[in-house]
């Protein structure tokens, strides 16, 4: 190991030399969509999965069809061939006849709407509509089963919480390429076992893997991409909507097939592609050039030149740049392993701190409403698809604002946007206004917020980085992920429901955020600021170019500016 020689060297490269190209380029497709495309269809799953798609119960409904549907109030008559037996005792495989003495009478040409669970539970033979087979109908997850949608959801964001523990020191350890495409296989190979499951509870233990694996993924991949690309386009890289476009084609395949296990093929056939490029991506070389050896990342360096088309000076040539430039004379004293603790050490701590509300408050509040889309007034699948949809016009804002005004100040514009949207939302559900503003009105101010949430954990993404050094820069992203992981664990019991008081979840959410755009404020900003790769030592930290010295009061050329 000697990556102790080669401090700088990686930075000269990608700002001097080969600046932002074909390779780039390249890499980004590679890591933002097909990397991404997995783990954003997986991730997303049980917002499908835990939709009601309707059912009827033969004990009564002997003439045309009715269904009860938990979701929406547009309910039409399909043809039923879709039959889960009651877990209750059923002496006859025969429909029954309507019952004398029934819980619920019900007559062939009326509907009932949000459920009925005494007739529900009442029933020895329920059939759900065909058209949509997700994991409600599958096993039945109604009434007094109901709870079991929202541990699902729960228990995969538990492993991603797991996850979001470990990827920052398993990154920074092992390498970015290593653990990425490591975690992609595993969700490949997790994705074609779920098919297979049998059921509920095997297929919740698959979650709980496939949200570790999904967490890798999702914050290794930013990581990786912007590790590759001069400063002034890492703002651009993060507002790629990379995940808009792949909800939207999640939401497509969704809207095509309408069946948990069809839907769960064609996830696998996204992971293989996701996987592929790891025959051509090298490792980032600004982790090699802390962590490995002399020729690893020569030839990693090279293939990166090569892709280009510029030509790369021997290593002794870029040192020698390296050190004669101001902008990359953080040089790397020792070898050492870095944690969590790390995080905490003089002028790294306070910001540490203050991250955990903001992030578990975004994460948190991004995943109630993405799996509260089902409770939505309206119908299921076009709102489904709206969603992902809108994000894409809004997607330009996390580039442009965070260079215009600065990364604090954008994340706060998103935050107040997001808060106003969230307490009109909560107007709507609560004031006597027709369903026909309500199926408009509510899906459309909660697709703002949510798109803006979106905006925001991409600024407070980019402030983060930027406030950690390259050694613990994986595992300060990694804490802030964890702490919205954590968020996402308790996120299925914020989602707004209907029959639950829609109106004071959508209140309690703004003034939640209100309160963490008052946080965000203590944070320093970091628009223009060199990335730095090592800790700083004492020596360091008495010297005049410090943590936060700005880029711009040493760094002549004007092209080198965020």
């Amino acid at each position: 190991m000697d990556g102790d020689n080669n401090a700088g060297k990686a930075a000269v490269i990608i700002e001097d030399i080969v600046g932002f190209g074909r390779f780039q380029i390249i890499v980004t497709v590679c890591l933002f969509l097909l990397a991404n495309m997995s783990a954003v269809s997986t991730v997303l799953f049980m917002s499908f999965g835990s939709y009601n798609p309707g059912w009827r119960c033969n004990d009564l409904i002997y003439s045309n069809t009715s269904f009860i549907d938990n979701t929406t109030a547009i309910i039409d008559s399909y043809n039923i061939s879709h039959v889960i037996e009651s877990t209750k005792d059923d002496s006859s495989s025969q429909s029954h006849p309507i019952s004398k003495d029934p819980v619920v009478e019900v007559k062939s040409s009326e509907y009932i709407m949000h459920g009925n669970c005494e007739l529900f539970e009442s029933c020895k033979r329920i059939e759900f509509n065909p058209t949509s087979e997700t994991i409600v109908s599958e096993w039945g997850l109604l009434c007094d089963k109901q709870w079991i949608s929202s541990i699902i959801i729960s228990i995969q964001m538990a492993g991603g919480f797991v996850g979001s523990s470990v990827v920052g020191h398993l990154g920074d350890a092992f390498g970015r390429r290593s653990v990425l495409y490591g975690a992609l296989l595993a969700n490949l190979c997790l994705n074609i076992i779920s098919i297979f499951s049998v059921t509920w509870e095997m297929f919740v233990i698959i979650r709980f893997f496939l949200g570790i694996s999904c967490s890798l993924v999702m914050t290794l991949y930013y990581i990786f991409g912007v590790e590759f690309v001069p400063q002034k386009w890492r703002s651009v890289l993060i507002g790629i909507p990379a995940w808009s476009i792949n909800s939207v084609l999640w939401a497509l395949i969704c809207m095509i097939l309408k069946n948990w296990r069809h839907i769960q093929i064609v996830m696998v056939i996204m992971g293989v592609v996701g996987f592929v490029p790891v025959v051509w991506v090298p490792e980032s070389l600004r982790w090699l050039e802390v962590k490995s050896t002399s020729k690893k990342f020569e030839r990693a360096a090279k293939k990166v030149a090569r892709t280009n088309g510029k030509q790369l000076p021997s290593l002794e040539i870029l040192q020698e740049m390296a050190n004669s430039s101001k902008k990359y004379n953080d040089v790397i004293t020792e070898k050492k392993f870095y944690n969590f603790f790390h995080l905490f050490k003089k002028g790294y701590a306070k910001y540490t701190i203050t991250m955990i509300i903001p992030w578990f408050t975004i994460v948190s509040f991004y995943y109630a409403l993405e799996f509260g889309i089902k409770s939505l007034h309206g119908y299921f699948y076009i709102n489904l698809l709206v969603s992902p949809i809108l994000t894409i016009p809004l997607s330009p804002f996390p580039i442009f604002l965070p260079n215009l005004v600065g990364r604090r100040m954008a994340t706060l514009i998103f935050g107040g946007v997001i808060t106003t949207c969230l307490m009109g939302a909560a107007i709507l559900e609560y004031i006597e206004a027709s369903e026909s503003i309500k199926s408009i009105g509510v899906p459309g101010l909660v697709f703002i917020a949510k798109a803006c949430l979106d905006g925001m954990w991409c600024t407070l993404t980019v402030l983060t980085l930027e406030l950690y050094p390259t050694v613990v820069r994986g595992i300060a992203i990694s804490w802030g992920n964890t702490m919205g992981r954590f968020g996402s664990i308790v996120a299925p019991f914020l989602s707004p429901d209907q029959s639950h008081g829609a109106n004071v979840s959508y209140t309690i959410m703004a003034a939640i955020m209100f309160i963490s755009c008052g946080i965000i404020i203590g944070l320093p900003e970091t628009k223009g600021m060199t990335l730095k790769d090592t800790l700083d030592t004492k020596k360091n930290r008495n010297n005049k170019n410090d943590d936060y010295k700005r880029s711009d009061d040493y760094v002549e050329d004007d092209d080198d500016q965020c």
